[in-house]
């Protein structure tokens, strides 16, 4: 998994190349929780370049959600693959995830 983060202190989005997994979870919350200490209003998470994700990797996203909620930042998730965002609709978190459920 690469990550790519581009944007300014009121909208960072971090872009996910490769797979969200068990195996890249701790990477993805470390990355996130180092872009705190820039007080982003809001991070989008862009997934058009991301494959794959697993349980363990739509739990590490409701776990930013919730940490960046905590420190009065805006969380969400745009452009998923056809497969993950049909993922995030039938696990019932897409809507959590700033996703349109249709």
């Amino acid at each position: 998994m690469d990550l790519v983060v581009e944007g300014n202190q009121q909208k960072l989005t971090v872009k996910v190349i490769g797979e969200i997994s068990a195996e890249t979870t701790a990477d993805l919350r470390e990355a996130i929780s180092n872009l705190l200490p820039r007080h982003p209003q809001t991070i989008v998470i862009d997934l058009g370049e991301t494959s794959f994700i697993d349980s363990m990797g739509i739990g590490a996203l409701m776990g930013l959600r919730a940490q960046l909620k905590k420190n009065s930042c805006d969380f969400s998730v745009t452009n998923p693959q056809p497969r993950i965002r049909e993922v995030f609709v039938l696990t019932r978190v897409a809507s959590l995830l700033g996703l349109e459920e249709n």
